[in-house]
């Protein structure tokens, strides 16, 4: 009777210390201060020989018995990094329920090494529990007919011993916490999205700024406010609430930049706020100040309802602005060219060569020439284009 209590006890002991012992614990990111635009990622610093496991899983280094135990282990070590200088695999996760010294622990061969492959389906592993670890250089295991685990280069040896190979080792057991050995706590980094609106001691942020990550955003005086939906820019369905800056005042972030409610109600009135924002962006990167291309941009999308600003200028884009806008830019190029020949021809004309000279004055001549098509053509095309066809602009 005494022994048969002792085994239910020990059973009643073992399965309390089964459901009792947890696994790693996943890790929650905690909100970002300074408004509530940040969002928050794990990070593991490789430069300190630290990666995530999901990372290690991507290396091909999680070599588990049950590929079962792969995503539970994914998913139970979010937040976590390893160091792969010391974790060469890993062999086995929770090997032994019924052994409270063997349970929730995470088996590994050591660094330099891999579990053993099968010599007859080399891309299989080997599932035993005998010395699974070969070196990377010798990763087929072979038993050697004594009993002896072995390792070698090849698959489909008829033999592998301590001439051709070297001996299996067995695999190392660690904690599945952060011990700060094998495992860390991976560093939380917080990013304010491209959309979203970034201030650096209450002043809006430059755009190099918010392509940053930063640990700890509030001692660098950084707050990120979330961009707010006005549904189609141009014919806004919805009236979002401003924020409030404290020291800068209220503001509404729209798409990435921050407007004052004075620039807002009146864009929107205009029905221009996308390009209005657009002009927004030129800015000197140092000092945050508007430079002189934004009063030209706001001047563009003020005097014509359909043209927008670029690097080549106030652009109409309707068909009859687009075609003005190349044929003047063709002109321009034509009258670039015209004026090297012409350049071309004076140093020519420097020359004590009578074919040089002569050379020069061809050139002169076909630029000549050239002019003188070129308006023509352009009387030709204004008559028939315009006048005749209708198919130009009239100022074209």
């Amino acid at each position: 009777m005494k022994i048969i209590l002792r085994l239910v006890f020990s059973v009643l002991i073992s399965f309390m210390l089964v459901v009792n012992v947890s696994a790693f614990t996943a890790r929650e990111i905690p909100d970002g201060v300074g408004a509530n635009g940040w969002t928050g990622s794990f990070f593991c610093d490789s430069g300190n020989s630290r990666i995530s496991f999901k990372d290690f899983q991507n290396l091909g280094r999680v070599q588990l018995r049950d590929e079962g135990e792969i995503n539970d282990l994914m998913e139970d070590t979010v937040g976590y990094c390893l160091d792969p200088s010391i974790i060469g695999a890993f062999y086995d996760y929770n090997d032994n329920p019924y052994n409270p010294l063997q349970r929730d622990r995470l088996w590994y061969c050591e660094a330099g090494k891999e579990v053993k492959r099968d010599p007859e389906k080399p891309t299989e592993r080997i599932d035993d529990n005998s010395d699974p670890c070969c070196p990377n250089t010798m990763p087929f295991g072979y038993n050697n007919g004594w009993g002896q685990d072995m390792c070698c280069d090849r698959a489909g040896l008829s033999s592998c011993d301590s001439s051709n190979g070297v001996e299996a080792v067995d695999d190392v057991d660690s904690p599945n916490n952060a011990d700060g050995v094998h495992y860390f706590e991976a560093e939380i980094l917080y990013t304010c999205a491209m959309t979203d609106c970034l201030f650096k001691n209450n002043e809006p942020a430059s755009t190099s700024e918010k392509r940053g990550t930063f640990a700890d955003p509030t001692s660098l005086g950084l707050s990120c406010f979330k961009n707010q939906d006005t549904g189609d820019f141009d014919s806004p369905s919805t009236s979002p609430t401003p924020y409030n800056v404290p020291g800068t005042g209220d503001f509404y972030c729209i798409a990435g930049t921050a407007l004052s409610p004075e620039e807002y109600n009146t864009w929107v009135e205009n029905g221009k706020l996308n390009a209005y924002i657009a002009c927004k962006e030129f800015k000197d990167p140092q000092t945050g100040e508007f430079l002189e291309e934004y009063t030209k941009c706001v001047e563009c999308i003020d005097d014509c309802d359909t043209c927008v600003y670029s690097s080549l200028g106030c652009i109409d884009t309707t068909l009859n602005g687009v075609i003005t806008t190349v044929m003047r830019i063709g002109l321009g190029v034509l009258g670039a060219v015209g004026i090297l020949r012409i350049m071309q021809a004076a140093m020519l004309r420097q020359s004590a060569d009578p074919k040089d000279i002569q050379e020069s004055w061809d050139i002169i001549m076909s630029v000549i020439m050239g002019a003188i098509v070129l308006v023509a053509s352009s009387l030709i095309l204004r008559v028939i284009g315009v006048n005749i066809l209708g198919i130009l602009p009239f100022d074209f």
